[in-house]
């Protein structure tokens, strides 16, 4: 088991703050280029706010409403990571292959008057490693495979965003 403690130690110390910048780069040149005014906010705890009793497939789960004095909009983008690093498929405690980088989001639009969901997108991607992943200490074959599965995943969501703003 050395190897794979080494290789999450590894995948702990991977750096993903530029991945957030990026994204909402994208997001903010992507809506200007729409003539669409749009900012951004400091990142917040989204498990900080209260549930609500709504439909959940058609409003937040979460009450966005106090945020709207604070951010003085009306629409609240907000993307949470669902999973960010290593997956890899096990049968009993035999491994089926080596890992797989992966990259899960979901997006949601919120309206923050009435906690309406005015657009929401799930995306998940997963990149094989190419070559030997297993190259202690730190794992290059592995992190470029992450990096691409983050620009993957943050170029689908950021274009299924874009795209559906049209409508």
């Amino acid at each position: 088991f050395k190897n794979i403690i080494l290789y999450w130690s590894h995948l702990n110390k991977t750096k993903l703050g530029s991945f957030n910048a990026h994204l909402v780069n994208d997001l903010l040149t992507g809506l200007h280029a729409k003539h669409i005014h749009a900012s951004s906010a400091k990142p917040f705890d989204i498990s900080k706010l209260k549930s609500t009793n709504q439909d959940k497939q058609h409003y937040s789960v979460v009450n966005v409403k106090p945020l709207r004095i604070s951010l003085g909009n009306k629409k609240l983008l907000y993307i949470e990571p669902l999973e960010i690093g290593a997956t890899r498929n096990y049968y009993a405690f035999i491994p089926l292959g080596p890992p797989q980088a992966i990259c899960a989001l979901e997006g949601d639009l919120v309206n923050t008057k009435n906690n309406k969901i005015l657009w929401r997108y799930h995306t998940n991607v997963i990149v094989p490693v190419k070559g030997e992943w297993d190259q202690e200490p730190n794992y290059p074959n592995f992190t470029k495979a992450l990096h691409k599965a983050l620009h993957l995943c943050r170029k689908e969501m950021v274009d299924n965003f874009l795209y559906a703003s049209n409508s």
